[in-house]
């Protein structure tokens, strides 16, 4: 059990110390893919063609990005729309841009972040 005894404020911070060996094992490196892809996909739904785009904008409140979402799947890309909890605190929406953001820099065309701004 942590206890602080130096100055504490009312945050909700947390510390942590770990040790491990320069650079990541294959194994680690498989583990954090497959941890992003449980946090970043695991709610949303994949949208294959256009027919999945019409339904998916006819079942929700989105109205807007059709022809963007479209011009992704004529690029062969799986789209994949879903939503955050809006409760989720605020460092969680820089995560989700961050790592988008990363995505796209990979400057490879195989990610396109169509709606992407967690900031309303």
């Amino acid at each position: 059990m942590k206890v602080r005894t130096d100055f504490v404020t009312n945050s909700s911070s947390s510390s942590f110390i770990i040790a491990k060996k320069q650079g990541f094992t294959n194994e680690q490196k498989e583990a954090i893919i497959h941890w992003a892809e449980d946090l970043f996909f695991e709610y949303t739904q994949t949208l294959l063609n256009k027919e999945d785009v019409q339904k998916y904008l006819d079942e929700s409140s989105i109205r807007y990005h059709q022809e963007e979402i479209n011009d992704a799947l004529d690029k062969g890309l799986i789209v994949y729309a879903g939503e955050v909890d809006c409760e989720i605190p605020v460092l969680w929406n820089e995560i989700y841009e961050d790592f988008w953001d990363a995505l796209n820099k990979t400057g490879k065309n195989d990610f396109i972040g169509i709606d992407i701004d967690m900031n309303y």
